[in-house]
């Protein structure tokens, strides 16, 4: 038995790689066993490496989205309802509470708004009433001399705004009455209301 351990010594070498073997490029023969062990450590090695870097990929990734995901709709919602409350028990934006009374509602609109839209449904910026409110402009009266330059003015009222009234006025009158509130200019003739305010030029007025 002896004999034939050290015949498979002489045969295959003893495993064990020394540097005099490695750098003169003499590398024994491995035994059967060496190869078989050496084999089963890289399939195992390859294995757990890959498994370990899917299983913590995998569970950061999730973890991350799901974290993140949570996160931000925590947010969004928290800051809307805190947003709704703020708007429902608010004493100022008058005009504008006129055309959006619920925060809710304006959310589901997807509105093409635009800079005089702003001004007209907020009351501020750009009308004469509103920059005349902050001293800079002496008077708040429209250039059509009917009025203070007001949203309602502006809508209803002012005679150099009546081409473009008509359209609006036109449409309200397919299915209601005119003058229509803000609210009602909203809610079923936004389109019209948005084609009037593109137009309007509010350093001629």
């Amino acid at each position: 038995m002896a004999g034939t351990r050290a015949q498979s010594c002489d045969r295959y070498g003893s495993g064990t790689l020394h540097p005099e073997q490695v750098l003169g490029g003499s590398l024994p023969l491995l035994s059967p066993d060496t190869y078989i062990h050496i084999y089963i450590h890289m399939c195992v090695h390859t294995y757990a490496h890959t498994y370990i870097h899917t299983y913590v990929h995998t569970c950061v990734h999730t973890y991350s989205r799901t974290y993140t995901h949570t996160y931000i709709h925590t947010y969004i919602h928290t800051y809307i309802h805190t947003y709704i409350h703020t708007w429902e028990y608010c004493t100022k934006a008058a005009i504008t509470k006129q055309f959006f009374p619920n925060v809710t509602d304006r959310l589901k609109l997807r509105i093409d708004i635009n800079p005089n839209f702003i001004a007209l449904v907020t009351g501020h910026g750009k009308t004469k009433a509103y920059l005349h409110r902050f001293k800079i402009l002496e008077q708040a009266t429209c250039a059509c001399k009917k009025g203070d330059q007001r949203t309602d003015h502006l809508i209803n009222q002012c005679k150099l705004l009546q081409t473009q009234r008509e359209y609006v006025r036109s449409n309200v009158l397919k299915c209601g009455n005119w003058p229509a509130s803000n609210h009602e200019l909203r809610t079923k003739h936004l389109k019209p209301i948005l084609t009037f305010t593109k137009p309007v030029d509010f350093v001629q007025l």
